[in-house]
């Protein structure tokens, strides 16, 4: 078996795998993965089901005060925001504005500045390392101002960890949600953020440990009718508490806090890839099976020798198997050098750390077993039927 070739055969069927663990990987990072969900609102406008993730403002609030099995309930909101950096303003996506308990919702982790206090004032803004870098430079940035185009000036008070690029969410700067009506008048501010008739934001809510959600989404009629009959609208409409494992490939709202995956493209890859890997599984019976005969004098002094059919199969099989690993390792190691530029192309950083390693060789594992046996079986069964008696006939002839 040509182990180049089948290694450039394999290096899709490794990259396709690469690509389904991190879809798979979305919001993992985060500590209480099981146990955080997203509020949507389910409304029945003249016959047509609609969902939203943007809620009423007080929805949190009223959620986290109705329910013993809400630890925490978070507000938050993407708004691009323009920001002065050296000589120039530059408009940042990547700007979330939220509750202050976000931290004890998400796993963000803030590296510098006090996590208790870094979103106490509207003015505060907490940025991640890659734009501590960018605007301060190595310069340490708390308590440095960050000028803003379209609002106040904030004031640096933390830098978080960069979050991993398999977050639905992407942040790169988090403000105080108050800061979002920081133009408006205090009693305006509190009236916008109390009023069930407008929805600005989108929430989330961490259960308590063993908190039974079936049982929790059952009661939302009841609190819809106690708390929401001032509104009429949302009164009608049913909650649906969304776990956090199905928002990135099973989600797409009209409104997201970015563009989402789907299982349609895990199918696709994986289906690509089960036909690059039958290929290379025809390709290869095809050309070792054209090849056995090159064996046969081999196999059939084996045989002559005592050696059991079985105990050849075993061989060529082996054979390939390891054949097929070597193929896999000269495939990973291109992989290896084609996934910066991979990752620069297609505007995302794929994950191989050390734990991503270990679930990819259980994934890979297999995939050489079922491989290498699948695509040596049927050559191995051809060259180990070949019947030595026809060497015996010859050495008889010969004498």
């Amino acid at each position: 078996m040509n182990v180049v070739a089948l290694s450039i055969a394999l290096v899709p069927v490794v990259l396709s795998s690469i690509f389904v663990y991190n879809e798979f990987q979305y919001d993992r990072f985060n500590h209480n993965f099981h146990r955080i969900y997203r509020v949507i609102a389910e409304s029945n406008d003249a016959g047509h089901l609609e969902q939203t993730a943007i809620v009423p403002n007080p929805l949190a609030a009223a959620l986290g005060q109705a329910f013993s099995e809400v630890d925490q309930a978070v507000r938050l909101r993407r708004f691009p925001e323009t920001f002065y950096c050296h000589s120039g303003y530059v408009l940042e996506e990547n700007v979330l504005y939220a509750d202050p308990n976000i931290l004890k919702v998400f796993s963000i982790e803030v590296i510098s500045g006090d996590p208790t206090s870094v979103l106490s004032s509207p003015q505060n803004v907490v940025i991640s390392e890659a734009m501590s870098a960018k605007y301060f430079g190595e310069e340490n940035p708390i308590g440095h101002a960050l000028r803003s185009k379209n609002s106040e000036n904030f004031i640096v008070s933390g830098v978080f960890k960069d979050l991993p690029s398999t977050s639905h969410i992407a942040i790169d700067f988090l403000i105080p949600i108050d800061a979002i009506t920081g133009q408006s008048t205090e009693s305006d501010r509190t009236e916008k953020l109390s009023s069930w008739g407008t929805s600005m934001f989108f929430t989330y809510l961490l259960l308590r440990e063993n908190s039974s959600i079936d049982h929790l989404q059952s009661r939302m009629p009841d609190f819809l009718r106690q708390y929401c009959s001032a509104n009429t609208y949302f009164a009608d409409s049913r909650i649906i508490l969304q776990p956090l494992s199905d928002i990135y490939l099973n989600s797409h709202l009209p409104v997201e806090l970015q563009v989402n995956g789907s299982m349609l493209s895990i199918y696709l890859s994986v289906s690509i890839t089960l036909m690059v890997l039958l290929i290379a599984m025809l390709n290869y019976v095809t050309l070792a099976t054209a090849r056995s005969m090159a064996r046969a004098r081999e196999v059939r002094i084996r045989k002559t020798l005592g050696a059991s059919r079985a105990h050849l199969i075993g061989q060529l099989l082996t054979e390939t198997v390891v054949l097929t690993l070597a193929s896999f390792l000269l495939a990973l190691s291109l992989v290896v050098m084609l996934l910066p530029p991979l990752s620069s192309f297609v505007g995302r950083r794929f994950l191989l750390g050390t734990a991503d390693v270990g679930a990819l060789t259980a994934i890979i594992v297999p995939l050489v077993l079922i491989i290498g046996i699948g695509a040596g079986l049927y050559p191995a069964i051809i060259v180990s039927s070949i019947d030595e008696r026809h060497l015996r006939g010859r050495r008889k002839h010969a004498r």
